[in-house]
């Protein structure tokens, strides 16, 4: 690993832009006016190959990039101490370089715009790995399996190498056995290591489907769940857990939903607790509608078994109270959807508030003159728009929130069906009160099918748009958005031919195949009321 001298002496984002820099110290003027981020002028290692052909040097970026925060400590992060005349050996080098591959691959963003930064948690991992030491701790050791499987498959896929995708399998299996031997060690299933281990794990999981369903990738996430229940709230609090806290919080959500399970991410310690002190991110507060959703499909199953209706008349007041109490846990639940719909919608204002603060910092107003975009004549669905095609993170953001708001309507339709058809009697002797009829009325505003078309297909043009997104890390986020909108639209040919393309085009162009383990699982992944609905 050494210097190579002669190259630009800009700074790092504009050689990695391949614009000419202004050289101006501390950060230069023109990343200042754009609204980027100067990385500065301190040079990086860069890689050599050494093979039996001389010095190669390696493809894409130069630099291997630091965390955002240039102290590591602010991390949680501690490296080893190494002898000063330790020497890593080749293999150590090759694999260094590798995740050093895998980081940029996986991390880089070609976005001007703030979104989610590389996450601590893999930062922790490649530091893991990457740093020579002499001896390495049995959690240290898993910890580098599990991040090294991930580098192998992930540049093995991507760039059709069927040796290093071998390679990256055979270090899977050795990590899950680790795992299995730690995870019965009661100190060392507590540690950090092990937490950021499994969550390595399960970001192989998203990129591999090894079940060829979603079956492995679930028992992973809810593996990764219990550790942290296990762990404690109060050991969200640092910046290393509460990153593997964000960054599973979504796949939990989605696992939650399919289970049509409750969780204990939706209840209220765990919905402050790991942010006391700190501001909890949009993307974080969007998905405590996820837990939201899943809790009220958790009850609504419980009372979506229909009534006898043969029943001996001495259990007939049993039966009446029964019907009772399930209409109104169904109202209940109602009234709780009418409140979520209220919260989406105002998330989806903060959110495209924030967009348009952004666009008028990226663009001062000399330059938006000369665009099409205008503040004030911009629709929500145009921003939503721009968005994707000026490649903002924030986009993916935006297409959860339309499943979300999307999957509320499917399970609420579902609910009021089950009402109408299992005590339609009961309402036609006892009707709703005033409050009753407001509500439904209300929600019916939602539910409405044009609304619902109209919601379906605004996402599905967010989607093709979305699936140029060119941040890997934020890639995956698409799936669930997908499985949404392929429920909604499966009675609509030409949009659910849409769908499958967008899933075959994440699966095959993105290397994801988690996409068509998706796919392959089916309905198994739809809640029982809404299936039932159907029948």
């Amino acid at each position: 690993m050494v210097g190579v001298p002669g190259k630009s002496q800009g700074c790092n984002t504009c050689r990695r832009r391949k614009v000419k820099c202004d050289l101006e110290k501390p950060h230069c003027r023109r990343c200042v006016s754009s609204a980027r981020q100067c990385e500065g002028y301190e040079r990086y290692a860069v890689f050599i190959n050494r093979g039996q052909q001389g010095l190669q040097k390696r493809e894409r970026l130069e630099e291997v990039r630091t965390p955002t925060t240039s102290d590591p400590s602010a991390l949680g992060i501690q490296y080893a101490n190494t002898p000063l005349n330790f020497s890593p050996s080749p293999r150590q080098a090759n694999e260094t370089q590798l995740v050093s591959s895998f980081w940029e691959t996986y991390c880089a963003s070609a976005t001007r715009y703030p979104g989610p930064t590389e996450p601590a948690w893999l930062y922790r991992s490649i530091s893991s790995a990457t740093t020579p030491t002499a001896v390495i701790a049995a959690t240290s050791m898993l910890l580098k399996q599990a991040l090294l499987s991930l580098a192998h498959i992930r540049i093995g896929r991507l760039n059709d190498d069927q040796a290093l995708i071998i390679r990256g399998q055979q270090i899977y299996g050795q990590s899950l056995r680790l795992m299995q031997h730690a995870l019965h060690d009661p100190v060392l299933a507590h540690s950090d290591d092990i937490l950021v281990a499994a969550r390595c794990m399960v970001l192989y999981e998203s990129f591999e489907s090894t079940s060829g369903d979603m079956a492995a990738w679930e028992n992973h996430i809810l593996g990764i769940a219990r550790i942290i229940h296990l762990r404690g709230v109060h050991r969200t609090r640092d910046s290393i857990s509460r990153s593997v806290l964000e960054s599973i919080r979504y796949n939990v959500m989605i696992v939650s939903l399919m289970r049509s399970t409750a969780c204990f991410l939706g209840e209220s310690e765990w919905l402050s607790v790991p942010w006391a002190g700190v501001s909890k991110s949009l993307d974080q507060r969007l998905f405590d509608y996820g837990f939201t959703l899943a809790y009220m499909m958790q009850r609504s199953e419980a009372v979506s078994m229909p009534t006898s209706l043969s029943v001996p008349s001495q259990y007939r007041h049993q039966q009446i109270h029964q019907s009772a109490s399930k209409r109104q846990t169904i109202l209940d639940i109602l009234e709780q959807t009418l409140a979520c719909y209220t919260g989406l919608a105002n998330l989806r204002s903060e959110l495209l508030a924030t967009r348009r603060q952004m666009l008028r910092v990226v663009n001062p107003p000399s330059i938006q003159s000369q665009q099409l975009y205008n503040e004030d004549t911009t629709t929500d669905e145009q921003h939503m728009h721009l968005a994707c095609t000026d490649n903002d993170p924030q986009a993916i953001t935006i297409a959860i929130l339309l499943a979300l708001d999307l999957s509320f309507s499917i399970f609420a339709t579902a609910l009021m069906q089950h009402l109408a058809d299992d005590h339609g009697r009961d309402l036609n002797h006892h009707p709703p009160s005033h409050s009753g009829r407001d509500l439904f009325a209300q929600l019916a505003e939602y539910m409405a099918p044009t609304r619902r078309l109209q919601l379906g297909q605004q996402l599905l043009r967010h989607l093709q748009l979305c699936c140029a997104v060119r941040s890997e890390h934020l890639r995956p986020r698409i799936i669930f958005p997908l499985n949404v909108l392929r429920w909604e639209m499966r009675h609509r040919p030409a949009e659910a031919a849409q769908v499958r393309a967008l899933f075959e085009a994440v699966a095959s162009r993105g290397k994801f195949r988690i996409a068509k383990g998706a796919q392959n699982a089916g309905t198994e992944i739809v809640p029982g009321i809404v299936l039932e609905s159907e029948r």
